[in-house]
């Protein structure tokens, strides 16, 4: 296989510039016209995809800091995509609308509940077009939440995963820290399981066989804390996953070059 083809196949699977035969905007959720002053009306638009293996009807609901302003039912096939759109009049605040899927259903009426869930927001308002200025601490906040809503279940859940794991290793080693080193009266099950303190020091034959059975946990131990500190670290975590997509775009280029 050629490295032209390899690089081609990569760019598919890490930066698609489609999806399901629909042109993916730039931003899940915006307006039209982008430049509308405070009191004009608009089009608030959300890009929907039915990423599920069934026809579905999708409700996508509007709303301004939890109230609805507007709602759009749109029906689509399977790997289909469309836009929700809904009129809406540009208030004088700034306004952070977002959009979520609320209901969608398949041809029998079955909730599909892979696709409920915020699509994105879009900020309205405030200052005039030809005003610059910075995003607000909330704005930022909220379009880190809209990026990152597909990938913190999958942090969260590694964490939390790992985390166990690691104290699971910890407990059949007998590493406990001084909290919550059991005491001479325990009588958990967890706590009798624990190795004791005891003043012999053991012959080396007992130090070989412990070292026997414990070698693996001892690996596992050092990946187990490692990528728990990774997956519960946003800044480590987010720092590493742009690392390795720099790399991959480099490794493109460099085939193409």
């Amino acid at each position: 296989m050629s490295k032209k083809l390899i690089a081609l196949i990569i760019l598919l699977l890490v930066l698609p510039l489609t999806t399901y035969g629909a042109t993916v905007p730039a931003d899940p959720v915006w307006i039209v016209p982008d430049a509308a002053k405070p009191g004009e009306e608009v089009s608030l638009n959300a890009f929907v995809s039915n990423t599920s293996a069934k026809s579905a009807t999708i409700t996508v609901v509007f709303t301004v800091d939890g109230k609805e302003i507007g709602n759009n039912t749109v029906s689509l096939a399977a790997g289909a995509a469309k836009t929700a759109s809904i009129s809406w009049i540009v208030p004088q605040k700034e306004t952070v609308v977002t959009a979520t899927i609320t209901k969608a259903i398949d041809a029998k009426k079955v909730s599909i509940t892979e696709l409920l869930g915020d699509i994105g927001i879009v900020t309205v308002g405030g200052l005039s077009a030809d005003t610059l200025s910075l995003p607000s601490d909330s704005a930022i906040k909220k379009w880190f939440a809209s990026i990152t809503a597909h990938i913190e279940p999958f942090r969260l859940k590694e964490a939390i995963y790992f985390r166990d794991l690691r104290d699971a290793t910890r407990a059949r080693l007998g590493i406990v820290s001084s909290t919550s080193t059991p005491t001479p009266s325990s009588t958990t099950p967890e706590a009798a399981a624990l190795p004791q303190q005891t003043n012999n020091a053991g012959t080396l034959s007992d130090l070989s066989a412990l070292k026997t059975v414990h070698g693996g946990d001892y690996v596992t131990l050092i990946y187990a804390t490692a990528l728990a500190t990774l997956f519960s670290s946003i800044l480590l975590f987010y720092l590493l996953l742009i690392g390795l997509i720099i790399l991959v775009i480099r490794f493109i280029f460099r085939l193409f070059s």
